[in-house]
C-alpha cells in the first residue's frame, strides 16, 4: 500500500479487505469503515480527476463479483474493537496479520461492541 493521504489509506484499506476476503473464500462480508469519505467514494464513485480513481474503480469492480458485501460507515467511538485491534497490531509491529482465534486482549472489547457488556475502563493492552 503506497503512502499518501489518510483518505487514500482508508480507500486502500477497503480494497485490501475485499481482496483478502475474496482470496480466503468469504462470500458474505461486512466491512465497516469510520471514514465517511472513503466509504462513500467506493459506494458512489469519484470524479475522473480524483487521485484515487483507480483504487476506487477496482474496489467497485470487486463489489460486483458473485458475493454479498455490505460496506457501511460505522461510528468510530462505538467501534472500539477496530481501535483496539489497531493498537494491538501497532504494539506487535506486524504488517498484515490473520488470527485463527480471537486474541485474549480483544475478547472483552468484542463482547462490549456486540452489546454483550458495559463499556469498561480496563486497558486491553495491559493484560
Amino acid at each position: 500500500m503506497p503512502s499518501g493521504s489518510s483518505l487514500s489509506t482508508e480507500i486502500w484499506s477497503i480494497l485490501w479487505a475485499l481482496k483478502v476476503a475474496w482470496d480466503r473464500g468469504f462470500r458474505n462480508l461486512e466491512i465497516e469503515g469510520d471514514c465517511v469519505a472513503a466509504v462513500n467514494a467506493v459506494i458512489e464513485g469519484v470524479k475522473e480527476e480524483h487521485p484515487n480513481l483507480c483504487i476506487v474503480q477496482e474496489a467497485q469492480m470487486m463489489l460486483k463479483w458473485d458475493w454479498r458485501v455490505d460496506l457501511r460507515v460505522c461510528d468510530k467511538e462505538k467501534n472500539t474493537t477496530a481501535d483496539t485491534l489497531a493498537k494491538f497490531a501497532s504494539i506487535m509491529a506486524l504488517d498484515l496479520s490473520f488470527f485463527s482465534e480471537l486474541p485474549s486482549q480483544l475478547a472483552y472489547v468484542v463482547k462490549e461492541d456486540s452489546g454483550g457488556g458495559p463499556q469498561s475502563d480496563r486497558n486491553p493492552m495491559s493484560s
